[in-house]
């Protein structure tokens, strides 16, 4: 009976010590520096890669955002890291402003921002892409990160240039802008521009999910809605019979585009 009460006893007080730090971080010191991967996009929608093209802004620099997470186990303070660039392709044709990012305490994940620096020569680019990587600077609390999530590539543009998903979508959350505006063309693409004022979007597709929604940047382009896209179509639709209307005038032929085929958008 005694042992009886005192095996007892015990599991309480075993049961009593685990309720009481049920809540509390633990670290746990496994003597292996975690992984840490990097990409860009949202969880739902993460890739390694993205387009900068320097034509489509006007401000010094542009912020690019991240997000990180570890391979292994949160520790109770917090830890820091930065980038580098690496020497390969275009390393020294482009500046970057790169600051220290932070893992808080006791968390998995995090985002941080860095910046590609604008001021690069017009013709930087204007006739073939570069492209440029960065990785985890080495130190002595994380390790690179799986090879799929070790680098973020930027491809380096500079110029009308066609977008990646005019006639493939970005993923299947989103519509090719081939949808609303046809085949492509630099003359089409240019006035896409002059209306809209956006050189480059992309259009997600109603109901998508994802957790992607309009006003989100994606690759380093806006996401619009299929709504805003369609208004852009009859925009652009309207400034075409304008520009028409006015060579008919003139007695000259319909817009015409590099390739000698006339401008037309999709109904």
């Amino acid at each position: 009976m005694k042992k009886t009460i005192s095996l007892l006893l015990f599991c309480l007080f075993l049961l009593n010590t685990s309720s009481c730090t049920e809540n509390e971080l633990v670290h746990f010191d496994t003597g292996i520096k975690p992984m840490l991967n990097i990409w860009f996009g949202p969880d739902d929608l993460r890739f390694n890669s993205l387009t900068h093209n320097f034509s489509h802004f006007v401000s010094e620099k542009t912020a690019v955002p991240f997000v990180f997470r570890i391979t292994g186990f949160p520790a109770d303070y917090p830890r820091t890291f930065t980038l580098e660039v690496v020497h390969v392709g275009d390393y020294d044709k482009v500046s970057f402003e790169i600051g220290e990012f932070v893992l808080g305490a006791g968390e998995y994940r995090g985002s941080g921002t860095f910046f590609i620096i604008n001021n690069v020569d017009n013709t930087l680019f204007a006739d073939s892409s570069g492209h440029v990587e960065l990785r985890l600077k080495p130190n002595d609390i994380f390790d690179e990160g799986t090879i799929q999530r070790n680098r973020l590539r930027i491809t380096l543009q500079n110029g009308l240039v066609r977008p990646a998903d005019w006639y493939t979508p970005f993923s299947s959350f989103f519509w090719s802008l081939s949808h609303f505006f046809g085949s492509y063309s630099r003359v089409k693409h240019g006035l896409i521009v002059e209306v809209t004022g956006m050189p480059a979007f992309k259009v997600v597709r109603t109901g998508a999910g994802g957790g992607i929604t309009p006003g989100d940047i994606i690759g380093g382009e806006p996401v619009i809605s299929n709504q805003q896209a369609q208004t852009f179509q009859r925009r652009v639709s309207d400034a075409l019979t304008a520009i028409n209307q006015e060579r008919a005038a003139r007695g000259e032929p319909p817009l015409t585009d590099e390739f000698g085929e006339i401008v037309t958008i999709p109904s």
